[in-house]
């Protein structure tokens, strides 16, 4: 045994750069599993603790006009547990220098959707305002502190009661961005007196947060809101909780994709370099056999040597997965809110290590088979090689026209399969990496471009309360000059759908263009309907395939499909005003889309709910590829 330490000691120092590989791989292989695991299982973690201790509903349906007894007959439904009604009136910051836009809401009586406190009071009935913590940060803004809001061009102080974070606004992104912007848009809970005065008398978006099934909700809630009905969305939907929950997946995802691609290649390295290093020492592996060492403890000689090179990169692996962990934490502190950011692990960080040693000891095992099998006399002759007829050898006519170094390369390549695959392997999980790191943010910022420049021509867009009325509609018009009306609703496709997709009905104009897969314009038409192309395979439509479109006031539509656009903002079926109303539809406008930007008293005027400009809507955009 002092004998084969010696030599374990020697052939490492010796022969280190065929083993580097294999630590590298097998370091890379536990790092990337156990750091993204900390760190997606501390978001999960925190996510499913403040869920369950704030109470964050199970769905959130939104209307107009809704009332305590909406409320309470959806609370009513077999699987039901609570239901309330929380009404949201959007404001304008008029005490700094850049102007903000706040969503006030009332607080939830019944205890669903608790704000948890970061400091200052808990929320009561006290006049005043609870700031989101992120838009309270990024302003400068502290508990005590006064802030002015305006709304139809009254001008409010409100003090800040203290700072909170709202379990269904976790990644608040305001109304029209992807994402968070906490410098210009937060939000804050107000009681219900400050809440009305607010409002006015101009309609504001109410929703219905609750508990329970949101199956039973989807299905039950048209009938009973009717046409003040606007959309229903769950934890997996809803637009300010589900990028949490999605970047979980995404992060586990790419932790089991890329820490086997690694493990695959430390398997294939372990293999290589062993059968390397016993084709090397064949005269020393011959003596030792002549000298009556047996064939099983010179095979687990070689494997040991494996076994070392691998527990290194473990070590290391294992070493930096705290670093690891604690990175992909802050990279998405500024994606959503979490009260706590802390790494959490589980068995499966310890059981890949020991996977990782189990299984390169076989693969070591496994390499010295062929020099266990030779005896002392076939050791010390020269190695004769290894060459293994390939298949196309077998096509004459095909081997003969080849050249004679094309044929040496592809014969060579046959009696080395493990190190061709090993290459293979390795290249792909190269490419991969260089993909993810460069193509997706280049994809990105194509796409934002097109869509920014291409699909969307206008300078401002101006939300407008679905119940508005005419003469508010031909108010905001003259005021704010020329432009296109546009309507954006919930809606299902076909008697079996039970997901709601986005309808866009385009009133006349051209500032919001319907792209094909080709970048063209598809012109609007007076009949039928353009799919986008990720919806048209979901649903498996096609130009020509008939869809019925079911709105919230449980009215069926049919159209017929007449083109497949590329569009990838809003997914959803698009219609001009016209093939709308040619269907029966009512054109009820959500949008006015400018030419020209727009004053301070356009965005004041009643029905306005809402302003933001095609310029911070690119900026914003262009945050997630960085």
């Amino acid at each position: 045994m002092i004998l084969f330490g010696r030599k374990l000691g020697r052939d490492l120092r010796e022969h280190w750069t065929q083993f580097i590989a294999v630590s590298l791989m097998a370091a890379l292989s536990v790092l990337i599993f156990s750091g993204l695991e900390g760190g997606w299982r501390g978001i999960q973690a925190e996510l499913d603790s403040f869920a369950t201790e704030q109470e964050m509903p199970d769905a959130w349906v939104t209307g107009y006009s809704l009332t305590e007894d909406d409320a309470e007959q959806i609370e009513d439904l077999d699987g039901v547990d609570q239901a309330s009604l929380v009404t949201s009136v959007p404001v304008t910051r008029t005490d700094a220098s850049s102007e903000g836009e706040l969503s006030l809401s009332t607080r939830d009586d019944a205890g669903i959707n608790a704000s948890y406190i970061v400091d200052g009071a808990p929320v009561s009935d006290e006049d005043g305002v609870w700031l989101d913590e992120a838009y309270a940060e990024a302003n400068d803004i502290g508990t005590g502190d006064e802030i002015t809001v305006s709304r139809g061009g009254t001008d409010t102080s409100l003090e800040v009661n203290g700072l909170i974070l709202q379990p269904d606004k976790i990644a608040y992104t305001g109304t029209g961005l992807v994402a968070p912007d906490p410098v210009s848009f937060g939000y804050g809970i107000v009681n219900d007196q400050t809440a009305a005065e607010l409002a006015g008398t101009e309609p504001v978006e109410q929703t219905i947060p609750i508990l329970g099934d949101p199956d039973v909700v989807h299905a039950e809630a048209p009938g009973i809101l009717g046409d003040r009905y606007g959309s229903f969305s769950d934890r997996d939907t809803h637009p300010h909780v589900a990028t949490a929950y999605e970047r979980v997946t995404q992060i586990q995802s790419l932790s089991y994709l890329f820490s086997s691609l690694f493990l695959l290649v430390a398997l294939l390295s372990i293999f290589t370099s062993v059968r390397r290093l016993t084709d090397i020492q064949r005269g020393e592996v011959a003596t030792l056999k002549a000298l009556g060492h047996s064939n099983r403890l010179i095979g687990t000689y070689f494997t040991a040597v494996g076994i070392v090179a691998v527990l290194i990169g473990v070590l290391v692996g294992l070493g930096l997965t705290p670093f690891l962990s604690r990175y992909v934490l802050s990279t998405q502190q500024g994606s959503f809110s979490l009260p706590e950011w802390t790494t959490a692990y589980t068995p499966a960080s310890a059981v890949l290590p020991v996977l990782l040693v189990v299984v390169c000891i076989l693969a070591s095992w496994t390499a010295t088979r062929p020099m266990r099998k030779a005896t002392p006399a076939e050791g010390m002759r020269p190695d004769v090689g290894r060459a293994r007829r390939s298949l196309l050898e077998r096509l004459r006519t095909l081997w003969q026209r080849l050249p004679y170094g094309s044929r040496w390369a592809i014969r060579d390549a046959s009696g080395n399969p493990v190190r061709i695959v090993m290459g293979i392997v390795a290249t792909t999980g190269c490419m991969m990496l260089l993909v993810t790191g460069f193509g997706m943010p280049d994809t990105l910022n194509q796409q934002v471009k097109l869509s920014y420049s291409e699909q969307y021509r206008y300078d401002t867009r101006l939300s407008i309360s679905p119940l508005a009325s005419e003469a508010m509609r031909e108010g905001i018009e003259d005021e704010a000059g020329e432009g296109q009306w546009m309507q954006q609703s919930s809606v299902q496709l076909g008697a079996d759908d039970s997901t709601d997709h986005m309808l866009t009905v385009l009133g006349t104009g051209d500032l919001f263009r319907v792209l094909d897969r080709d970048a063209e314009v598809i012109p609007a038409t007076d009949d039928g309907a353009v799919i986008t192309d990720r919806l048209s395979q979901s649903l498996d439509l096609d130009v020509g395939d008939s869809v019925t479109i079911t709105t919230s006031d449980n009215a069926d539509h049919e159209v017929t499909i007449t083109a497949v656009s590329a569009i990838s903002e809003p997914q959803g079926i698009v219609l001009s005003e016209e093939a709308w109303g040619e269907v029966g539809g009512d054109f009820t406008p959500t949008s006015y889309l400018t030419e020209e930007p727009t004053t301070e008293d356009v965005r004041e005027m009643p029905g306005v709910t809402g302003s933001l400009t095609l310029e911070e809507q690119e900026a914003n955009a262009l945050t997630m590829s960085v």
